[in-house]
């Protein structure tokens, strides 16, 4: 995944993350965009991978946590499919591991 495909997605979680942020949703979501979206400008520096290996443990931990969330929650129909589409973000960023 290229540089450019990083920025956009996680551009598209903060989005969301924003969006959801008006209703009862997880209060993680949007400070860890926000984090993400600094992290992964540095990736190409030498201290910036370890960040980012960091971040993405955050992320898959945040990844259970909604999923938690989700079911021991009710909120609104347009609530639950923001946070839906951003859970499927969040996937889409974690590495796939390798066969």
């Amino acid at each position: 995944m290229s540089d450019l495909d990083l920025n956009r997605l996680l551009q598209g979680h903060v989005v969301l993350s924003a969006l959801a942020a008006f209703s009862d949703v997880p209060a993680w979501n949007l400070p860890l965009a926000l984090v993400g979206l600094v992290l992964v400008p540095q990736l190409g520096d030498g201290h910036g991978a370890e960040s980012v290996r960091q971040f993405v443990l955050a992320l898959g931990g945040s990844v259970l946590l909604d999923v938690v969330w989700f079911v021991s929650h009710s909120t609104h129909g347009f609530v639950r499919l923001v946070i839906l589409l951003n859970w499927l973000l969040k996937v889409r960023f974690l590495p796939l591991p390798s066969v």
